[in-house]
Parts: structure tokens; C-alpha cells; sequence
């Protein structure tokens, strides 16, 4: 596969988390507790709950720090995983991935027509008057659109989300290269910005003929013999029916290529490792610059059944 190819001639693979492991992991010192994201240890700041280091609602139940104090872990749910959360949440219901209080219900903002699991399977509730179609069936195709409302969110949130992540599975050592990037995601304040970044592209992927059973996440790390022009780090996650890939900002090793186009490289998921002609997907670019709210987005997800039950109100 040309990519791998093209992926192994300039990154090398560091900090790589299969989170399906029968016991917990834990990053950093508990004895010595300074955290990474405001700089403040124990004596300054309290570290009493227990803080994910990538969040539960994208299935990790494993992977957890000792470096996030309570308050920045309190800041970054609220302005940054809510975002990503409302992103995510027809997807998330549709697939069935489990957040803290379960898997999510979808509702049509105050109307009554929802989608929710039970124990008969996928439940789709569609009311006239709504005046909003949720679903649509193409019974000759055996296929369903779902169409359906994203709950408000901010894109740039969601990068900074993802960027969360990328920095608290980072070793300790590479931390000093991103200080700017830690200033940023600490940003409550998304529509005002001490930093020029430019354009922020995720690569989403939507697996849809297949679920993987554990998330994983990992970094990829410039090598000193790179061949082409590629940020210094890229951060990779994958759970249920989704992948995301982004490049992690303002990197002080990336000033040489601030006014330079670079190379970002779409990472293969795992089915496609094991089959090069894997089509059971689609692979979208997402430009998530904007620090502006995004409300009422439609989102369109089609899916294909063997047989259904649909009740129209």
C-alpha cells in the first residue's frame, strides 16, 4: 500500500494505546502530581477525581492520567468535549457507543421525534408534526437515511478536543515543544485567539460496514531523515465506526514550514490493513477553523439493513 510506504519513510509510530486491555493504564507519577496543562502541582491545585486522557464517550474506559488537575479537567469538558460530544451525536446514537450515562438518545431539537436503542434493537420515531423526516427508507436498496440535526458546536472546538488528546498521551520530553499548543486549548474564549494558526483539516472517517470492538490511539512522530514535508506530529484515534487524524499545531519544530504546504497523509484503518481494496467507508476532510457556533447543521447517515420495522405518528 503506497501510503504505508509513504507513512514510514516520514513518521515513526510513538505512544500506541489499544484500550482494550484488562487493566487500567495510568500516564505520569501519582506521588508527584504536577499538571501538564496549567503547570500547577498539588500544592496549588487539587487532583481528586480521575481525569481519561482521551474522554469516556469515545469508549475509553482505560486509559487515564495522573497529570490533569480537577480544574482543567473541568474546563475541558465543558469547552472542549461538549463540542465534540454535539459533533458526534447522531453518530454516536446510531452506533451505539457508550458515554457516561449510556448510549445517547437523538432528538429533533423540542420536538418528539427521536431514535433510541432497546432490547428489539434500533427504535426510530418519526412524527408528522415534526415536519421534520428522520428517516427515509429506499426498500429496493434495503437502505435508510437517517437525516437528522446536529446539537450546536463549535469546529475549532472540536480540533482543540482532538489536540487534548494528542498532548496527554505525549511523553513528558516532547510537552516543551507545544507549549503554544497548550495555550490554546486552554482558550475559553474560542472566538478570541492570541494565535494565527490558519487552516485546521481532520480527516474523519465513517466506517460503515463494520464496527471495531476497542478504541485505539496513537501519535506519529517526524523522522530526522523525513523525505517530504510533514508536520512534526500527527495524532491518529479510532473507536467504534470512526477514525479521526489531525496534525497537532504550532509545534516549535514546525516553524520552517509555517509558509510551506505540506503533506498530510491519510492513515489506514485497520480493515484496511488487512484488505487493500476495503470500501466500507468514507473518508471526509473537515475544515474545523471556524470559531464561529455552527447551529442546526444537517448530517445525513445512510445504512443498510436485512429487514426493519419503521413507525411513522
Amino acid at each position: 500500500m503506497d501510503r504505508l510506504k509513504e507513512i514510514d519513510e516520514n513518521y515513526i509510530v510513538k505512544n500506541l494505546y489499544h484500550l482494550d486491555e484488562p487493566n487500567k493504564i495510568f500516564l505520569g507519577n501519582k506521588e508527584e502530581r504536577l499538571c501538564r496543562f496549567c503547570g500547577k502541582n498539588s500544592n496549588e491545585t487539587t487532583f481528586k477525581k480521575t481525569a481519561h486522557a482521551i474522554p469516556e464517550f469515545v469508549e475509553n474506559y482505560k486509559l487515564f492520567s495522573f497529570y490533569e488537575c480537577d480544574t482543567c479537567n473541568e474546563n475541558f469538558s465543558k469547552n472542549l468535549e461538549n463540542h465534540m460530544s454535539n459533533f458526534m451525536n447522531l453518530h454516536h446514537s446510531l452506533s451505539q457507543v457508550k458515554g457516561k450515562r449510556g448510549i445517547p438518545s437523538y432528538k429533533i431539537g423540542n420536538n418528539k421525534s427521536r431514535l433510541d436503542w432497546n432490547n428489539e434493537g434500533l427504535s426510530i420515531m418519526q412524527y408528522e408534526e415534526d415536519n421534520f423526516n428522520i428517516i427515509e427508507q429506499d426498500e429496493e436498496n434495503k437502505t435508510i437515511k437517517i437525516q437528522g440535526k446536529r446539537a450546536t458546536y463549535i469546529p475549532i472546538a472540536v480540533y482543540k478536543c482532538l489536540t487534548k488528546m494528542a498532548l496527554s498521551i505525549m511523553d513528558e520530553d516532547e510537552i516543551v515543544n507545544f507549549q503554544n499548543t497548550i495555550n490554546w486549548i486552554n482558550e475559553a474564549d474560542h472566538s478570541k485567539s492570541s494565535y494565527q494558526i490558519g487552516n485546521l483539516k481532520a480527516i474523519f472517517t465513517f466506517i460503515t460496514s463494520r464496527k471495531s470492538t476497542h478504541t485505539v490511539c496513537f501519535l506519529l512522530k517526524r523522522r530526522k531523515n523525513n523525505k517530504n514535508k510533514v508536520p512534526y506530529m500527527m495524532f491518529f484515534l479510532s473507536y467504534s465506526n470512526f477514525n479521526f487524524q489531525i496534525h497537532i499545531p504550532m509545534c516549535e519544530l514546525d516553524k520552517h514550514l509555517f509558509n510551506e504546504t505540506v503533506m498530510i497523509y491519510g492513515i489506514p484503518n485497520v480493515f484496511e490493513f488487512d484488505d487493500e481494496e476495503f470500501d466500507g467507508q468514507t473518508r471526509t476532510v473537515l475544515d474545523l477553523s471556524s470559531t464561529e457556533k455552527v447551529k442546526d447543521e444537517i448530517v445525513e447517515i445512510y445504512l443498510s439493513y436485512e429487514s426493519s420495522k419503521l413507525s411513522e405518528n
